[in-house]
């Protein structure tokens, strides 16, 4: 997954919100993983999708690109740390 930020509004619109719709997909996948662990005490936290996705649209109508990557960043270490979430494996496709 790759991101360019442009100095248009509209263009910088388009492109995050294709990368927000990208990462509703993962942590939709990885929310879908916790569901399905067997054993309570490996289960992770699930992230709220409808609240990410909802702050991430809020933040990318007001224009506030800072605001919107630390949102991101706050999934960081829920997904992207996770051992079951690699960027190489099911939860990026």
């Amino acid at each position: 997954m790759s991101l360019v930020i442009i100095a248009n509004k509209t263009t910088n619109q388009e492109q995050f919100g294709r990368f927000i719709v990208e990462l509703n997909g993962a942590i939709a996948t990885y929310n879908a993983n916790v569901d399905a662990e067997e054993v309570e005490a490996n289960k992770g936290s699930k992230v709220d999708l409808s609240d990410f996705s909802s702050k991430a649209k809020e933040l990318l109508e007001k224009d506030n690109l800072s605001g919107l990557l630390t949102h991101v960043l706050t999934i960081d270490n829920v997904i992207l740390n996770d051992t079951r979430c690699k960027i190489s494996t099911s939860c990026f496709y």
